[in-house]
Order: C-alpha cells, then structure tokens, then sequence
C-alpha cells in the first residue's frame, strides 16, 4: 500500500530542502513528530539515521535508504512489525516547489494491513506537508523589520 499528498510551497526549494533534512526541527513544525533526534553527525546523507518520536506510536529509527541531495531522500524503518518506507522530495516550480511525500508499507504484511492503515498514514503525510508549507512559506516572508522608510 503506498499513499502520497503533494502541496506546492510559495518557497525557494533549497529553503524547503533544508528544512526537510534538518530532522532534529521537525517537531517545530509538523505535529506528526513529537520528538526527533539524528543519531549521526555530520551532514545528512545515505545511511543517516534518526529516532522518531510520533503521537500514538512507539519511538521508531529510520534510516536512510536513498538520497539525491537537493531532490529527495527515501527512509525505511519497522513500524509495529511492518517494514515502511517514505520518501520526502523537493520538486522545482516557477514560483516554488512542489513537497511530495510518500508513505508505503512493504512486504506480505504491509500488503495485508495497508489497507486497514490507509487513511490514518494519508491523514499524518498530510498533516506533515501542511506543516512544511506553512513553516517554509513563513520563513522565505521578507521580516517586517526589513521594510523600514
């Protein structure tokens, strides 16, 4: 079962890039993530990995499965013994970008109990991108403080 929300964001896509990889942040911005906390240093990359900590669920680690700097990462991690996956990507527009998030359950039982999952993992992909949006559209706002006479 894989589910997707995409929302366009009145923002420069390596503003939204930085914010999307910046994952000690999150739960600045999107109510899906309670705590969150990187478990490497350095830059964020193939192979980074990080605590999750998210509403209703057990604290979970993800790690890096595909990364295309710029463009999009993919994680995977075990959610309550189902192997998961989601992807995060940043696509260019005239006036923007579009931020696409995928969330897929893998293997015999994802695709057993992803449909029972369907709409509360299309709920939270959704919560999560509204929050970016809101989050990088405020950030790329030029400060009040900047329009002086």
């Amino acid at each position: 079962m894989k589910v997707a929300h995409a929302h366009h964001i009145a923002a420069p896509p390596e503003l939204v890039w930085s914010v999307a990889i910046d994952i000690d942040n999150w739960p600045n911005w999107t109510p899906t993530v309670d705590r969150a906390k990187r478990l490497d240093g350095g830059q964020f990359r193939l192979g980074s990995q990080a605590v999750l900590n998210q509403p209703g669920l057990p604290e979970i680690t993800w790690t890096v499965t595909l990364f295309e700097d710029g463009e999009r990462f993919v994680w995977e991690s075990t959610l309550r013994g189902i192997p998961v996956a989601a992807t995060h990507e940043v696509i260019p527009s005239d006036n923007g970008c579009t931020s696409q998030l995928y969330f897929e359950t893998l293997g015999l039982i994802g695709a057993l109990l992803g449909p029972f999952l369907r709409r509360p993992i299309q709920e939270a992909i959704e919560r999560e991108n509204n929050g970016l949006k809101v989050h990088c559209e405020a950030l790329a706002q030029p400060s009040a403080s900047s329009h002086t006479e």
